[in-house]
């Protein structure tokens, strides 16, 4: 199992809207091989990863990307290498 962390804006915003948006439909093509969580930054959980910009996504305690929507070929690709192809 693939454990993606979403970490974004309580207040919300466009790029975390779009990047929940991306992680829900990769984890729904992968039924049963990712859990996918998310938290605000106001959240307890959230602080042990000391990020500054959201949204944040996180593959398996890795940040793969902070601040930006994250490619969806580079998340497929991660993905593959590290075993939900």
């Amino acid at each position: 199992m693939i454990r993606i962390v979403l970490i974004q804006s309580p207040t919300g915003c466009h790029k975390c809207e779009a990047t929940l948006a991306l992680l829900e439909q990769l984890a729904a093509e992968r039924p049963g091989e990712i859990e996918l969580d998310t938290f605000d930054t106001d959240d307890p959980k959230a602080a042990r990863y000391g990020l500054l910009m959201t949204p944040a996504t996180i593959i398996n305690d890795f940040i793969i990307a902070t601040g930006k929507v994250p490619r969806r070929d580079k998340l497929v690709a991660y993905l593959e290498k590290v075993g939900a192809g």
